[in-house]
């Protein structure tokens, strides 16, 4: 059930940094030049795949979720997840839901990223 979690790409004078990760469901992108999150169903098993951006607060010492994207079923979708301010600390969280429960082992995590433009 373990996903990867790797800095693909690194491009352009922005320095626009791609991180992924992935569960035996589907696989989820952040491209930070534009703040997009990408998930995809890789299986027809009925299964939702999920992910969502999740945002480090130094204040309470926690990541939360400041955005979410489910894909279509045997597919992939993009969805705008803005980032403010632009240097936040960032990383995807990645589960499958089976009727709207959360499937055990589903979970998995991107390495952090700081979300520059």
């Amino acid at each position: 059930m373990g996903g990867i979690a790797v800095v693909a790409s690194m491009a352009g004078a922005a320095h626009a940094a791609e991180i992924y990760t992935a569960n035996s469901y589907g696989n989820a992108r952040f491209l930070t030049d534009g703040d997009k999150l990408s998930v995809c169903d890789t299986r027809t098993d009925g299964i939702k795949v999920r992910a969502s951006i999740q945002k480090w607060y130094e204040a309470t010492s926690s990541w939360q979720a400041i955005g979410v994207n489910d894909a279509p079923a045997s597919a992939c979708d993009t969805k705008v997840i803005d980032v403010e301010p632009d240097s936040s600390l960032v990383r995807i969280h990645i589960w499958a839901e089976d009727n709207g429960i959360k499937v055990a082992g589903s979970d998995n995590y991107s390495i952090e990223v700081h979300a520059n433009p």
